[in-house]
């Protein structure tokens, strides 16, 4: 399993290089920031990946899912209007 910091840096470079560029769907992510990893363990309480929230001034507009190998499984951009965007980043990853 990477560490958090390699967590960040995957996520990152997601931002950077990701869907935003030319998916309309995650329009939010542009000028966005890398937030604090949050390790997420499976049914049995073992480590199982990494989500790491996408902020810009301090609200959670996505997320993106790094798998122990360190590479992206899922890119997550929260729609606007929903009441998930209201939510803390602490609280979004729970």
């Amino acid at each position: 399993m990477i560490d958090a910091d390699e967590a960040r840096r995957s996520a990152v470079r997601e931002v950077r290089n990701g869907p935003q560029i030319d998916d309309e769907q995650f329009s939010a992510w542009r000028g966005a920031n890398v937030g604090e990893p949050q390790l997420v363990h499976d049914e049995l309480g073992q480590p199982a990946y990494w989500l790491v929230p996408i902020e810009i001034q301090g609200t959670t507009v996505g997320a993106v899912r790094i798998l122990d190998t360190g590479r992206a499984a899922a890119m997550i951009a929260y729609r606007a209007g929903s009441n998930v965007l209201e939510l803390t980043p602490a609280r979004v990853l729970e």
